[in-house]
């Protein structure tokens, strides 16, 4: 499901082999308020959202869906569409640059403060934490199959 989330609902869906009047009776919606959701002329409600990712057995629409709450953007990074193999090797290669970094993270950190001249050194320290957790995320929710 690499596709935006205006019509991951739709592809999780059809993955999964439901039409929408199926779907709309498992849901306990209307296929009409369904395909609302799915042009994207609706938001879906979270409770909806969590029975999607249940019945189509999509774990990765349940992030997806967090992804299109502004707050829940600024700290949820993409998705890289990677295979599973590709996402466990950039994982092991993000936790790898972490590494690379914990030293700066001491020596920037040991006093309890970011001091102005350690503000790059703490930027690349970030960087390499962002890249960790969007590794880790992406590998959580890439396809299995």
């Amino acid at each position: 499901m690499s596709d935006t989330c205006q019509t991951c609902y739709q592809t999780a869906r059809k993955h999964a082999g439901f039409t929408q009047e199926s779907a709309a009776g498992f849901l306990g919606i209307s296929p009409r308020t369904l395909a609302a959701y799915e042009a994207s002329l609706n938001p879906v409600p979270d409770d909806i959202a969590v029975r999607m990712v249940e019945l189509y057995r999509a774990p990765e629409l349940e992030y997806r869906h967090l992804q299109l709450n502004p707050v829940a953007r600024l700290f949820l990074p993409p998705l890289d569409d990677k295979t599973l193999s590709q996402a466990a090797l950039s994982l092991i290669s993000a936790a790898k640059n972490y590494e690379n970094k914990q030293n700066l993270m001491i020596e920037v950190c040991a006093d309890g403060k970011v001091e102005n001249a350690e503000a790059a050194q703490w930027a690349e320290v970030n960087e390499a934490i962002r890249g960790l957790v969007r590794a880790a995320f992406t590998l959580l929710y890439a396809n299995k199959d």
